[in-house]
């Protein structure tokens, strides 16, 4: 999916859910020529990766233990504070989806627990406006 669809599709409500597919080079629209033989692999292998979790319930211990885990430079574990393991979905995806239309250049996009909490923050300020309950 090319970066603008995916920023449409991310940042469009969730309704019934979504579903996310790594895009390798040369597929799904994106520069490139597409390999074989592990080619993708390196692909994969060379990409940043978030892990993502709140710090109500969830799976917080899990994101610890893969942290404490590795010493791999290209994973980055961040730590949500207040959210749980669904209700942060919707902000960290459009974050994502802003920061993926704003991208310029070759560089990937970047993910701080401070803009995280800002934007989760966010997210509960307006249920509380709107009288929604959140979600448990």
């Amino acid at each position: 999916m090319p970066l603008g669809e995916m920023a449409a599709y991310l940042s469009a409500p969730p309704e019934k859910g979504r579903m996310m597919y790594p895009a390798l080079s040369g597929g799904s629209g994106n520069p490139g020529v597409q390999e074989a033989f592990l080619g993708e692999v390196d692909d994969v292998i060379c990409a940043l990766a978030f892990v993502v979790e709140g710090n109500r319930g969830g799976n917080l211990r899990s994101l610890q233990a893969m942290k404490k885990a590795t010493n791999n430079p290209k994973l980055k574990f961040l730590v949500v504070q207040g959210a749980t393991h669904f209700n942060l979905l919707a902000p960290l995806n459009e974050l994502i989806a802003k920061k993926i239309v704003a991208k310029k250049g070759p560089n990937p996009i970047s993910l701080e627990e401070s803009e995280l909490n800002r934007a989760f923050a966010g997210e509960r300020s307006a249920l509380d406006r709107s009288g929604r309950k959140e979600a448990r």
